[in-house]
């Protein structure tokens, strides 16, 4: 946590109504006229030092929600999204640990699916201030370039790390920008 303030904070009781933001967040990946909703929800239980949010297709019996994905407008391409919210010290609010957007294509001859685009943020990251907004990666790429960071609000990082709003409608961008960019050329 930067200077042991959090940065971006929710009380406990807007966690769940944050669920239908994620879903809001996600329609372009799915739906053309944005009408379809993303099945999300909050896990019940604490997970990974705090609660979480994660996004998935009509049917979660995988227990871990890293292995959730739903199937975007393309037919091969699959998403995952989560959010990790953790408790402060009273846990009467929440702060936003991370928030990840995997893109996958099937691979039909493996039967298969290869992560190939991400785009993660991680607020609480003091180590690297490219990590805290929206961040691209592109995975699947001769290294070193499936490591780096490539952010894409750096000049606007202190506006788009002001609320849970401001990075909201920064993810909304960013995912517009990667259903027109990149799911729309796999129709």
């Amino acid at each position: 946590m930067t200077n042991n303030l959090p940065i971006i904070t929710i009380p406990l009781e807007q966690l769940s109504s944050r669920v239908s933001i994620v879903q809001k967040t996600l329609r372009p990946l799915v739906h053309c006229n944005n009408e379809m909703e993303v099945p999300c929800k909050l896990l019940p239980k604490k997970q990974d030092g705090g609660k979480v949010i994660a996004a998935h297709g009509k049917i979660t019996r995988l227990e871990d929600y890293r292995d959730w994905k739903f199937r975007t407008l393309a037919k091969d391409i699959w998403c995952q999204y989560f959010e990790i919210w953790k408790p402060t010290n009273d846990e009467k609010e929440f702060y936003l640990f991370r928030a990840y957007l995997h893109l996958f294509q099937t691979d039909r001859s493996t039967h298969s699916m290869k992560e190939f685009v991400c785009v993660h943020c991680d607020p609480e990251e003091v180590q690297n201030r490219y990590k805290q907004g929206p961040h691209l990666h592109i995975k699947n790429a001769e290294e070193p370039i499936p490591q780096c960071h490539f952010p894409l609000n750096y000049c606007n990082l202190d506006t788009v790390l002001y609320s849970i709003d401001t990075l909201t409608e920064s993810i909304e961008k960013a995912i517009e920008i990667l259903t027109v960019e990149v799911v729309n050329r796999y129709i």
